[in-house]
């Protein structure tokens, strides 16, 4: 993404194949709710993410696919904070 482009510099926070969520909590700023016990080490889609992946939910069409997902760890917005019980 070019400079100022309003999305945060995701190159500075994955400088290690392995991180915990707290990592990209403190790096990228937002709320950590819970914790992953093993490291992340990639990025899924919810519905082919694995226990050592984190997703996200960026499009409400795929809340539905929260509850089956995989993933160590979701990102969410506030307002969907309670879909999934996973960190």
């Amino acid at each position: 993404m070019p400079h100022g482009s309003g999305y945060p510099d995701l190159a500075g926070a994955c400088e290690n194949t392995r991180m915990y969520l707290r990592d990209l909590q403190q790096k990228l700023g937002g709320e950590a709710v819970g914790e992953v016990t093993q490291p992340l080490a990639g990025v899924g889609t919810i519905a082919a993410a694995i226990e050592t992946e984190i997703t996200f939910l960026a499009n409400p069409r795929y809340r539905a696919e929260l509850s089956n997902t995989r993933a160590g760890a979701v990102i969410v917005g506030s307002k969907d904070r309670d879909l999934t019980a996973l960190p």
